[in-house]
Formats: C-alpha cells, sequence, structure tokens
C-alpha cells in the first residue's frame, strides 16, 4: 500500500467511532462470555482496535491495564483523544504517549505502527 492509499485509509476511518461490527452491546457481551473476573486487575489487549470504541469501553467497565494495538498510529491518536473525553486519564512523556485509568496506557512505535496502553 503506497502514501497516498494509506492516507485515504486514514480518512476513512479516522471519524468513525468504530471500524468494525457490532456495537457497545456486543462488547459487553463478549465480557459476558469471556467469564472475565471482574474482582481482579486484568491484562487486555485490543488487537486492531482503531480508533478505540472497545477498547475505551473496557476500560472503563473494568479493573484492567488495556494494550491497543493498530498499524495506523493516527487512529491511536485518536483514540487518546476519546480516551480523555470519556474520562479515562490522558497525559504524556517525551518518549511516549501514555493514557492511564487504574493502570496506565503507553504507547510505543513499533514497524506496524503504535502499541498503546491503557
Amino acid at each position: 500500500m503506497d502514501d497516498v492509499q494509506m492516507q485515504l485509509l486514514v480518512d476513512l476511518h479516522k471519524s468513525q467511532f468504530r471500524q468494525g461490527p457490532g456495537g457497545e452491546a456486543e462488547t459487553k457481551r463478549a465480557m459476558e462470555l469471556a467469564g472475565l473476573d471482574r474482582s481482579r486487575h486484568l491484562k487486555i489487549a485490543d488487537i486492531g482496535c482503531g480508533t478505540g470504541a472497545s477498547t475505551i469501553l473496557l476500560a472503563s467497565e473494568l479493573d484492567a491495564e488495556m494494550t491497543a494495538v493498530d498499524f495506523l498510529p493516527e487512529l491511536l491518536d485518536e483514540l487518546q483523544a476519546r480516551a480523555k473525553d470519556h474520562g479515562v486519564d490522558v497525559g504524556h512523556d517525551a518518549t511516549r504517549k501514555r493514557i492511564a485509568n487504574q493502570g496506565g496506557l503507553k504507547g510505543r512505535r513499533t514497524n506496524s505502527g503504535l502499541q498503546t496502553r491503557i
């Protein structure tokens, strides 16, 4: 995929609340079916998180350290802005993007984009 195609992909998805099927009810149902133990601190990865609709919901509903991964850093930038809007604390340090919700969201660039922790 060339730079123009990548930018088209970013432009298409960045403003969308969710990049895939389902919604809040389906995310909550998946939590239920997974049998998550809400009484303990969890570590959860959201691979292909997009702008973070599910990531933010999980971080809000659970005592969890979330790792959000997407190959488009621009979508992770949007996730950080949206997380702040939804009451998930956002901060920055010199080398990493950081969002915190009872744990912390840390990000680092990888060959395939940016990984972020909530």
